[in-house]
């Protein structure tokens, strides 16, 4: 099955970050749920976990995926210190900020928030 997994991911890389990322992302959002929050099945809100798996198939897979290939490009892929700490620079200073707004938006929108209401979610969190 690895095998299988890893020969699918070299070939279909889109593909296959956006399906990993929606059923990592749906299935933290069941545990969020569940275990967290202790909703119970019977209150579980199975639209938000579609929501978080649709976002992560969607943006959060590729646009991940992307960004990690396009770093190492970038830096190189090298394991060695130095390398780690200009990736972890580059994706704090970049990225991190950008990939949140975004992903803060677009779930907010999903939701049925307005412009107005994405703005000031987005402003929250940036405080």
């Amino acid at each position: 099955m690895l095998r299988w997994y890893l020969k699918c991911l070299e070939k279909y890389p889109l593909r296959m970050a956006s399906l990993s990322t929606a059923l990592i992302i749906s299935t933290g959002d069941i545990i969020a749920q569940q275990v967290i929050e202790k909703r119970g099945f019977e209150d579980h809100d199975g639209i938000r976990t579609l929501r978080m798996a649709c976002i992560g198939a969607t943006f959060v897979g590729p646009v991940a995926s992307t960004w990690f290939r396009t770093l190492d490009k970038i830096v190189g892929s090298q394991m060695v210190f130095s390398t780690a700490i200009k990736k972890v620079f580059l994706d704090q200073a970049f990225y991190t900020p950008a990939f949140l707004a975004c992903f803060l938006s677009i779930n907010s929108i999903l939701q049925g928030d307005n412009l107005d209401q994405v703005m000031v979610k987005l402003k929250y969190v940036s405080v």
